[in-house]
């Protein structure tokens, strides 16, 4: 996990750590909801950024996690069928 306690008194910089967390988890493709309550959780326990965790709304984890995400789930080659779009890939490819 990111050590972000030197950082506790600049409000500045609180909401990056905190985006830095949710993208993290984010990455593991838990829902929403759960990183939101997990990240208040973590933050507010272990960093001591209570304040600045609070504030944290379940639709902003929701638009982090759609920004992560979203690369991982484009078509390769824009057919919406996995074994034809990575067929076409390939094919694609190796000409």
């Amino acid at each position: 996990m990111i050590k972000v306690f030197w950082i506790a008194s600049s409000n500045v910089v609180q909401p990056k750590a905190i985006r830095s967390l949710v993208e993290i988890e984010a990455a593991k493709n838990y829902s929403a909801p759960t990183i939101t309550s997990a990240i208040k959780e973590y933050t507010t326990l272990e960093l001591g950024l209570g304040e600045s965790a609070c504030k944290l709304k379940r639709k902003e984890v929701a638009n982090i996690k759609y920004k992560v995400r979203e690369p991982a789930e484009t078509y390769l080659i824009e057919n919406p069928n996995l074994k034809l779009d990575i067929l076409d890939s390939i094919s694609y490819l190796t000409e």
